[in-house]
């Protein structure tokens, strides 16, 4: 009898980490996507404006490279043979989002060629 109660136990302590697995990635999923969208409208803001003007609203970044940097052209494309760019240099801004329980860190990058922004990922 104690064995199937101990079985019966380890069986329900599984299906709630698996649940609270898949519940975690459900999060991640939509924080992560979220931070995409919001790097899209940053990107559909100051697309080929001075990098300058993104201080504004961001701030100073955390981070500037000054090298040349690869981006994808293509915001969509994320596989081998994607059209590359290069970029003079990158700032990164690095955010963290209190949430009920955890605390997560993100990273956006603008993308800048000739003083001009040309691309924000996040």
């Amino acid at each position: 009898m104690k064995k199937i109660i101990l079985i019966f136990l380890v069986l329900i302590t599984c299906s709630d980490c698996s649940a609270s697995s898949i519940d975690d990635y459900k999060k991640a999923k939509a924080q992560h996507d979220n931070i995409r969208i919001q790097a899209g409208i940053l990107e559909s803001k100051y697309l080929n404006l001075p990098k300058e003007s993104i201080i504004d609203e961001l701030g100073k970044p955390n981070k500037i490279i000054k090298d040349n940097w690869p981006y994808f052209l293509d915001q969509s494309c994320r596989k081998d043979g994607c059209p590359i760019g290069n970029s003079d240099e990158v700032w990164i801004y690095q955010f963290k989002d209190n949430s009920e329980r955890e605390v997560h860190s993100y990273q956006i990058g603008v993308y800048v060629k000739e003083d001009k922004i040309v691309r924000i990922e996040g």
